[in-house]
């Protein structure tokens, strides 16, 4: 590369520590002079240059800020054509101009020509993870563009059969943060199709390879599938594939591989010393139907934890929240009150967040002392 720098002056060759793939990208889009922006990724290659050149005149013509090619896949010397854009591009010998909207795909961002001003002026940049950071890059891009076009030439080539396909539990977490930023951003711009394909890619592209990471070692894993969780409108799951789901297809499995697997998990964590991360953690959105009136009890560690994961849901209305201690939190939470305040309150569940089986056991006994019925009362470890 260097040697190519010395022939030619146009090449520039920047150094920085390794911070992974997205700053150094990010950078590159700072301090690049060209009105375009292509990027190439270290181990794949241009299968023909004069694509660019059609690529940018169409961009010019158009009047749009990204333009999109063919892909193609290099397996070991071998070549074939890889099927993104080909099909849109169906009976448009020229291109194709579409809009987002009617697209609402997540990767190959290596196939697209960015206007570097669109980014510039939108803050466009990678996330700051190592990994997955092009797929939330792409969907915001093209959100911000609104629309592109699909010039029908051969521009890259994916070099298959030498990458590492490992799935270390970094990888993982960082996989599941980069669909999650897309989860926000499909629901903020009613993106229903690219929201379920997310959703999709969390309940089966990497369901295996979250599962096998969901473990003591990981503990954040966990927290981040419950962000996703919360990031879901499974109203539209409901709507376009009739499914009643509340939760993804992970936290089911923890919630119901078995008691056995489920205590062991938590017992394991609190050896380790990790606190309100455990299976219990999770707000049980499987025993509580949607639009309901939700009081909560305790306000400790998972207390807080439920609470995070349903004050912006829409789903359910947080009407009252009580300990046995409220003075001690009154500080902290103003609408915090007394355990015997319950019976002022239109509610359809209490759910107890207690993790110690015999607390919340004296919890539901002494709530049915109070008139409250059986099952109005909700406790996630129960079965």
């Amino acid at each position: 590369m260097r040697r190519m720098q010395k022939c030619d002056e146009r090449i520039h060759i920047i150094s920085q520590e390794n911070q992974g793939a997205g700053k150094a990208r990010n950078r590159a889009i700072q301090i690049a002079k060209g009105e375009f922006l292509l990027f190439l990724d270290a181990d794949d290659y241009l299968l023909d240059v004069s694509a660019l050149d059609q690529m940018y005149r169409a961009c010019v013509e158009h009047n749009v800020s990204i333009c999109g090619a063919f892909k193609s896949c290099d397996r070991q010397g071998i070549i074939s054509a890889m099927g993104l854009h080909r099909k849109e591009c169906e009976g448009y010998l020229s291109g194709r101009k579409m809009t987002y909207r009617d697209y609402q795909y997540d990767f190959h961002y290596t196939t697209y020509l960015y206007r570097r001003e669109l980014l510039i002026k939108h803050q466009i940049f990678f996330p700051d993870y190592r990994r997955f950071q092009d797929p939330p890059f792409l969907v915001n891009a093209m959100i911000a563009a609104k629309e592109f076009y699909i010039v029908p030439v051969e521009l890259y080539c994916f070099r298959s059969g030498h990458q590492n396909y490992a799935f270390s539990s970094q990888k993982v977490n960082d996989i599941v943060k980069g669909l999650t930023d897309i989860l926000e951003v499909s629901a903020q711009n009613e993106l229903k199709e690219l929201h379920l394909l997310e959703v999709s890619r969390l309940n089966e592209g990497y369901f295996r390879h979250i599962v096998r990471n969901l473990s003591v070692e990981n503990p954040e894993l966990l927290t981040l599938l419950i962000k996703a969780n919360q990031a879901v409108q499974w109203q539209w799951i409901k709507e376009l594939q009739g499914k009643d789901d509340m939760l993804l297809k992970a936290l089911q499995f923890l919630l119901y591989a078995g008691q056995e697997k489920y205590e062991n998990h938590q017992k394991e964590l609190e050896q380790k010393g990790y606190r309100g991360i455990t299976s219990g953690s999770i707000f049980p959105f499987h025993k509580i139907p949607p639009h309901s009136k939700v009081v909560l009890y305790a306000a400790g560690v998972m207390g807080w934890t439920y609470f995070e994961q349903i004050k912006n849901n829409e789903n359910y209305e947080l009407v009252g929240w009580v300990d046995r201690q409220y003075e001690k939190y009154a500080d902290r939470l103003p609408k915090i009150s007394s355990v015997e305040s319950i019976r002022e309150m239109v509610y359809d569940y209490i759910v107890i967040a207690i993790e110690e089986e015999k607390t919340a056991l004296e919890i539901m006994g002494s709530l049915k002392k109070l008139g409250i019925a059986g099952d109005k009362i909700v406790w996630s470890l129960s079965m």
